[in-house]
């Protein structure tokens, strides 16, 4: 739950510890994701690891 206003919330609100836990998780999740697709062109990715990602990342 959030605070609805035009500016940015000073607060949240979780209605569970589970909420916390899988936001923390989504963030951490999304921090590694990107930093793999910043350094792209160094990654040494299989093609079968490529094809796995563009599969995930069409869908």
């Amino acid at each position: 739950m959030r605070e609805v206003t035009e500016y940015s919330p000073d607060w949240e609100l979780y209605l569970s510890k589970q909420e916390i836990i899988d936001k923390e998780e989504k963030k951490k999740l999304m921090s590694d994701i990107r930093s793999v697709f910043d350094r792209w062109s160094t990654a040494d990715l299989t093609l079968d690891q490529l094809r796995r990602v563009h599969e995930i990342i069409s869908e």
